[in-house]
């Protein structure tokens, strides 16, 4: 004998909870820009004030940085942001930094440049003052 039993679908509010709380969970495990310091112009001088160019990012998921240029205003590639793993600073301890040096080690011009950064099929990107 066959029992017919009976199914019912999740109602459309129901699932759109549950989407809604994966999205969340998602959201939370992404990887972030926290801060950008200093805001936009940096002297990489040697004198202790400013002379990193650093993004603070929180990276829960290890996510692939599988890109991170510094580029002149015109396009030319103008450097490589290099990443920090649990530095020691507290407020910050991941953080991609630029130092003003280009990929020959030379020192960038003064100027306005951009950022871009790729992660698992998202981009940031921003711009910066370099002043000499």
């Amino acid at each position: 004998m066959n029992t017919i039993r009976k199914q019912t679908l999740p109602s459309p509010a129901s699932t759109a909870g549950r989407m809604k709380k994966a999205l969340m969970l998602a959201a939370l495990m992404a990887f972030t820009i926290l801060s950008v310091k200093p805001k936009r112009i940096f002297t990489p001088n040697g004198d202790g004030v400013n002379d990193l160019f650093k993004i603070c990012i929180d990276n829960p998921a290890d996510s692939v940085v599988s890109l991170a240029k510094v580029y002149s205003i015109t396009g030319a590639e103008a450097g490589d942001l290099k990443e920090v793993v649990s530095g020691s600073d507290a407020a910050c301890p991941n953080f991609l930094y630029w130092d003003g040096r280009d990929t020959d080690g030379r020192k960038a011009r003064g100027g306005i440049y951009l950022y871009k950064i790729d992660v698992e099929q998202k981009v940031f990107t921003g711009s910066l003052v370099l002043a000499r």
